[in-house]
C-alpha cells in the first residue's frame, strides 16, 4: 500500500508540475469593430506592436477579410523589444469561414509588460486584415500597427489590427507551493496510517 501511495503522489506531482494540468488559457481582445482594412502583399508587410500580458503567447487570431487567402501560405515573424527574432514560420491559412478570425499558433515565451512585434509578410495572393481604432478597444496591450512598403515604415497612428491574443498562464508559485505541500502532507499521513 505504501508503494501505491508513493506512486500516486509522484504521479500527482508530475501532473501538477511538468504536465501542467492547472495551466489555463486567457484571451486578450479589443472591441473587434473593424474601422477599415489593410492589405498584406508581396511588396507590403504589416507589423503590429503588442504589450505582453502573460508569460506564454500561445495563439494569435487575426480577422481576415480576403476570401482568396484561405489555404494560402504567409510568413509570420515575432520579435522582442531588442529586435531579436523569436519566431519565423510559414503558415497556411486554414480553410475557415472568411471573413472571420483565423487562429495562428505562436508558442513564444513572453515577459509581461515588455513590447513585442509580430510581422506578416505576403505572397503572390494578397491577404486583407481588418484594423480598429485603438482608443475604442479599452486596452493598453495593443500598440499601433505599421505598414512596411518600398523600404519605408508608415505608422498607422491610434490604430491596431483586429486580433485576439491567447496566453497560457501557470498558477502562481505560492499556489503551487501550497498544492505541493498539501499533497506531500496528505501522502505522508496516508503512509503513516498504513
Amino acid at each position: 500500500i505504501t508503494y501505491c501511495i508513493a506512486f500516486y503522489a509522484a504521479l500527482a506531482f508530475l501532473l501538477l508540475g511538468p504536465v501542467g494540468i492547472l495551466k489555463s488559457d486567457r484571451m486578450v481582445a479589443g472591441n473587434e469593430v473593424p474601422a477599415g482594412n489593410v492589405e498584406v502583399r508581396l511588396d507590403r508587410q504589416v507589423q503590429q506592436v503588442i504589450v505582453a500580458e502573460g508569460t506564454w503567447l500561445r495563439y494569435l487570431d487575426l480577422y481576415v477579410t480576403s476570401e482568396d487567402s484561405a489555404g494560402k501560405t504567409y510568413n509570420l515573424l515575432v520579435y522582442d523589444s531588442n529586435n531579436e527574432r523569436l519566431l519565423q514560420r510559414q503558415l497556411a491559412l486554414p480553410e475557415t469561414e472568411i471573413p472571420g478570425f483565423v487562429r495562428l499558433p505562436i508558442g513564444v515565451e513572453t515577459v509581461p509588460g515588455q513590447l513585442y512585434v509580430w510581422q506578416l509578410q505576403g505572397t503572390d495572393t494578397p491577404l486583407t486584415l481588418a484594423f480598429e481604432n485603438t482608443g475604442e478597444t479599452g486596452l493598453t496591450a495593443f500598440g499601433n500597427y505599421y505598414v512596411l512598403e518600398n523600404g519605408q515604415s508608415f505608422m498607422q497612428e491610434a490604430q491596431n489590427i483586429v486580433m485576439r491574443l491567447t496566453y497560457t498562464d501557470s498558477p502562481s508559485a505560492k499556489k503551487m507551493a501550497a498544492l505541493y505541500g498539501g499533497l506531500l502532507a496528505a501522502a505522508g499521513i496516508c503512509i503513516a496510517l498504513t
